[in-house]
Parts: C-alpha cells; sequence; structure tokens
C-alpha cells in the first residue's frame, strides 16, 4: 500500500473544496439568471429540448387564446342572430296583422312606424362588432354591413314614411303601397 503523506491530503482536501466551490458558483449562477445554460454549446441536447418546450408552450397559450377568441365569436354571434330572429319574427306578425284589411290609417301608420323601427334595429344587430370585427360583416370586413345609402318608401295611404338603409346593395326606391286597400 502505497505512504500517504500530509502535503497529499491537503492536496485532495483543497481539491474537493475548490470543485464544491465552482459548483456551488455555477448553481447560483443558474438560479440569479433563471437558466440552466449560458451557452448552447454549454449542453446542445438539452438546449434544442429546451426550445421545443418553449415552443411548445407558446403554441399552446396560443390555441387557447385562439379557442377563447373563437367562444366569444360565437356566443356573441349566437345572440345577434337569436336577436334578429325575434325582429323578424316580429315584422311578420305585424305584416300579417297589417295585411288582414281591417286597420284604419292611423292603426297602418303605427305599424309603419314599428316597421322603421325594428329595420333599425335590424341594422344595429347586423352592425355589431366584436374586437373590432363586425359579426355580419364577413372575416375581413373593415366597414359595417350596414349603412344608411338606399331610400325605402312605406306608404299607408293618408301619409308615407321614408327611411335609408342598404340591405343587399343599390336597388330602385320600393313603396309597396296599401292605399288601394278598403278601411272601414
Amino acid at each position: 500500500m502505497p505512504r500517504i503523506t500530509n502535503p497529499m491530503m491537503t492536496n485532495i482536501v483543497l481539491g474537493d473544496m475548490h470543485n464544491n466551490l465552482a459548483r456551488m458558483l455555477k448553481m447560483q449562477h443558474q438560479i440569479a439568471t433563471n437558466k440552466k445554460y449560458d451557452r448552447p454549446s454549454d449542453n446542445p441536447v438539452d438546449v434544442v429540448r429546451d426550445l421545443s418546450l418553449g415552443t411548445n408552450i407558446y403554441e399552446n397559450s396560443q390555441f387557447i387564446r385562439n379557442m377563447d377568441d373563437g367562444m366569444t365569436w360565437l356566443k356573441n354571434s349566437e345572440g345577434a342572430f337569436n336577436h334578429v330572429t325575434s325582429v323578424a319574427q316580429r315584422i311578420r306578425e305585424l305584416a300579417i296583422y297589417a295585411g288582414n284589411g281591417a286597420l284604419e290609417g292611423v292603426d297602418m301608420e303605427a305599424i309603419a312606424t314599428e316597421m322603421a323601427e325594428l329595420q333599425e334595429e335590424l341594422r344595429n344587430s347586423a352592425n355589431f362588432s366584436v374586437a373590432g370585427r363586425y359579426l355580419l360583416g364577413g372575416w375581413t370586413s373593415p366597414s359595417p354591413p350596414s349603412s344608411a345609402t338606399r331610400t325605402d318608401r312605406w306608404s299607408t295611404g293618408a301619409t308615407s314614411t321614408t327611411r335609408s338603409s342598404k340591405w343587399g346593395g343599390a336597388s330602385p326606391a320600393r313603396s309597396p303601397s296599401m292605399a288601394g286597400r278598403s278601411s272601414p
């Protein structure tokens, strides 16, 4: 068995202390910078794996944001379409009620006024936007889907109500006249 001298023991202890101090400094540096590796050359395999995980985390967070945006869009679209359906149902009821020929001019004028208000309500529903995009304006439409560009005329025989809309693009003015109906 070889002989171990005091200077050898001192050198071994000092070497171990130096190695422990270097490892401790490296760990303190990792804690301070919150990074395990300073350069890709420190451990290329782990750096590539770490970058891949970071990319996956970013992609998953983007998927979650996209899903939340889609759910918001669907909820708002459903609400807008439900509102449009209820307004269209009210317009249908008014049209049936006005079409029976038993109403006087004042009643017809009230129906025409309510129809004008319902049309404005439909326009407002069509122009509803979420996050700067119009629900009924297509995917990339920067302008509202409905604006005042066409004149419609609702005539009850005694008076008429004039309003503007842009439903279905430019077309000649209509004049659905109910003047020919007999009123009691």
